[in-house]
């Protein structure tokens, strides 16, 4: 007996194949995009000094500031701009940060503020014109698939997506630990490498006090060590390896991992609720 998880996953897989078979998708048009969760300390337990030293000072910066990054991936192995939220007010000091001639925070990465560091509903039409059109515009078509978080179902974001010439399908809630590419194969490696960043910078600057540039700095870095054979293996996983054909055997169940729990603002909360969860 194939249990009703093992079915729906196997179902999408299928539907996503078709969607890109009949409509002629490209590998390097047919995207995932997710938030995630970026802690200005990563928490990691860790004592840093280098080998031999005879004191260890520090194990933590004890910030506890974050940021929410949204990250997305073609099939083709392409990554488009990361689009990163601090906390802020638009136009204020810390906006000013990035727009003021000669600062020194990395290129390639779209920077912006809310209030609350999340991704809402005016951020996700901020990502479409900065992040998605730029992209679009060198597609004649494209796909986009990203989970069901209530900022990504709005009808004005949606519609400004298909203006785009774009496709958007949203991932079944529930399954995205298993058929979204960023959360079962980009994320972890991303905070993976944003802890290494993070453990150098222990060592050589680790009194001082994380700043925004840093946490900008170490993600321009981990993005660059997100590889393309990760990102194609992710799409592998999630989509291309579809689930084989259910047989009925009454004397074997087949079993299927319980999909990972989803993070984020739960659909229902009011984006402004302070009910404030991590993404991951």
């Amino acid at each position: 007996m194939f249990n009703r998880l093992y079915i729906q996953i196997r179902d999408f897989q299928l539907y996503v194949d078709e969607q890109i078979r009949v409509n002629g998708f490209l590998p390097e048009s047919v995207v995932n995009m997710d938030e995630t969760n970026v802690d200005f300390d990563t928490k990691t337990g860790e004592t840093y000094d280098y080998q031999g030293a005879k004191t260890v000072n520090h194990t933590t910066t004890g910030s506890s500031m974050r940021a929410t990054i949204i990250l997305a991936v073609t099939k083709s192995g392409e990554k488009l701009p990361p689009f990163l939220i601090f906390k802020g007010t638009p136009g204020g000091r810390i906006h000013r940060e990035w727009t003021k001639a000669g600062n020194t925070y990395p290129p390639g990465i779209v920077y912006t503020v809310q209030k609350k560091a999340w991704c809402d509903h005016s951020l996700m039409l901020q990502w479409i014109t900065s992040v998605w059109q730029p992209f679009a515009a060198n597609h004649e078509q494209s796909y986009l698939m990203y989970d069901s978080f209530k900022a990504h179902l709005m009808g004005d974001v949606i519609r400004k997506i298909q203006k785009e010439r774009t496709e958007v399908d949203i991932i079944p809630p529930g399954y995205t630990g298993r058929l979204q590419v960023c959360d079962v194969s980009i994320n972890k490696p991303f905070k993976d490498a944003m802890r290494d960043e993070y453990e150098k910078w222990m060592l050589v600057e680790g009194n001082d006090k994380v700043s925004r540039l840093n946490v900008a700095t170490w993600c321009a870095a981990a993005w660059d060590a997100i590889s393309v054979p990760t990102i194609v293996n992710g799409w592998r996983k999630c989509i291309d390896d579809v689930l084989p054909l259910p047989v009925d055997n009454p004397d074997q169940d087949e079993e299927v991992p319980e999909p990972e729990p989803e993070y984020g603002i739960d659909p229902e909360d009011d984006e402004d609720s302070e009910n404030d969860e991590d993404y991951d």
